[in-house]
């Protein structure tokens, strides 16, 4: 009753919001059994700024001229989180900056967040999970990955911040298309 409230919604779609909510949880406990992430300091720091990074990207709608539709640049952390820290990062980024931005930023209903986040948390798990059985995962375990991580941040910050305008783009908008 707390998640829906007094929403009238069929029990079908209540069903189906239910069952995705719990396979989200009961994949991410499987994932964090299965792949613990490592409690070192760099692994940790490129957590916590990654996460910062995706609040603060979540809080920048990017505009789309076409349609007016807007999206976040929030993906490009997560993504992040997915190639540097392994599904288990990139779950609970994920999951932390989808219940910041439905909650705080769009003040979605508590089943439409719960199940936003956990189709997302799905999505993501299931890509990171792929990517770990073909070789990727945790990339915060050598040296050289230390410092890729750092350009692959500053790409990120970059991207972000050339997405919403904040530093000047030689593609804005308003200029007209280059000639074919």
């Amino acid at each position: 009753l707390l998640l829906f409230g007094t929403m009238p919604l069929p029990s079908r779609v209540k069903a189906t919001i239910l069952l995705t909510i719990a396979a989200a949880a009961v994949f991410a406990a499987a994932l964090v059994i299965w792949l613990p992430p490592p409690n070192t300091n760099p692994w940790l720091i490129a957590f916590s700024t990654l996460v910062g990074l995706a609040v603060f990207a979540s809080m920048l709608d990017l505009r789309i001229t076409e349609g007016g539709t807007t999206t976040s640049m929030d993906f490009l952390p997560q993504l992040g989180s997915l190639l540097l820290l392994g599904p288990v990062g990139a779950i609970g980024l994920t999951t932390a900056t989808m219940l910041f931005k439905q909650f705080v930023l769009q003040r979605k209903p508590v089943y439409k967040a719960a199940f936003n986040t956990a189709q997302t948390v799905l999505a993501l798990g299931a890509a990171g999970l792929a990517y770990s059985w073909f070789g990727g995962g945790n990339q915060m375990t050598s040296a050289a990955a230390k410092t890729a991580a750092a350009a692959i941040v500053s790409r990120i910050v970059a991207l972000t911040l050339l997405g919403k305008g904040i530093v000047p783009n030689k593609r804005s908008p308003q200029s007209k298309p280059l000639p074919v």
